[in-house]
């Protein structure tokens, strides 16, 4: 994973579990928005904070 200010990307590799051999990767990506203020939002210190081991893009 990494996380920037606004959001981040979860990055998933798939392997084949006999072998190791790797079939996919993909990509998600996500934000915070908060819809009061129809505007993109800093990510919540309390979510970052369960997360200490993540690449954090600035």
């Amino acid at each position: 994973m990494d996380f920037n200010k606004y959001g981040g990307d979860i990055i998933f590799r798939i392997t084949r579990p006999a072998d190791g051999t790797l079939i996919a990767m993909a990509k998600s990506g996500f934000v915070f928005y908060d819809y009061a203020q129809s505007r993109v939002v800093a990510m919540p210190e309390a979510f970052a904070g369960k997360f200490p081991r993540v690449n954090r893009i600035d």
